[in-house]
């Protein structure tokens, strides 16, 4: 990509359900063989301005953020509209449960597909949140800093079922 070209930032969500029968198996083996059952497929998302900001001041090696990393995940009930203004608080205060933990695996930035990729495994055991509608990338449990925040039709999440969610962040020229 040129300097002088107008770059994109994209974050797409995906996410599978794992009966509790596969839950010790990898989950990438599960979906290819179709033992998976997909919830969410390539779901946007909004990146908010201080996920902007953290990539900002993480090029530039100095500033409140440059040294925050988003390897924690949230999920929640909570109804209110994603916006590029909104914060971790506003996250974890929307929906009357959510549920933080560490993102499972995060790989390496790769200059082939322009692309990082976070995958995040709820367990059959984490049940906090019945009915899932929203998932967020955060910094920490508790959050103080969120970088995206999604929301989308309920997955229904009870001890039958694991939860599979792989977040893709792209940069593209355009």
């Amino acid at each position: 990509m040129e300097l002088n070209s107008r770059g994109k930032i994209k974050g797409y969500l995906s996410a599978w359900e794992i009966p509790a029968e596969f839950e010790d198996q990898d989950p990438e083996f599960l979906i290819e063989n179709g033992l998976a059952k997909c919830v969410i497929e390539n779901h946007p998302n909004t990146i908010c301005n201080l996920g902007f900001q953290t990539l900002a001041e993480r090029m530039k090696g100095s500033g409140t953020y440059s040294s925050e990393t988003f390897d924690y995940f949230a999920v929640s009930n909570g109804t209110v509209t994603p916006a590029a203004s909104r914060t971790a608080a506003n996250f974890l205060a929307d929906g009357a449960n959510n549920y933080t933990k560490a993102v499972t695996t995060l790989e390496t930035y790769g200059t082939g597909a322009n692309m990082q990729q976070f995958t995040c495994y709820l367990t059959t055991a984490e049940n906090t949140v019945a009915s899932i509608t929203k998932f967020a990338l955060m910094n920490d449990d508790p959050a103080t800093l969120m970088f995206c925040e999604i929301l989308f039709s309920a997955i229904s999440k009870d001890s039958s079922k694991a939860i599979y969610f792989k977040y893709k962040l792209s940069f593209a020229e355009g």
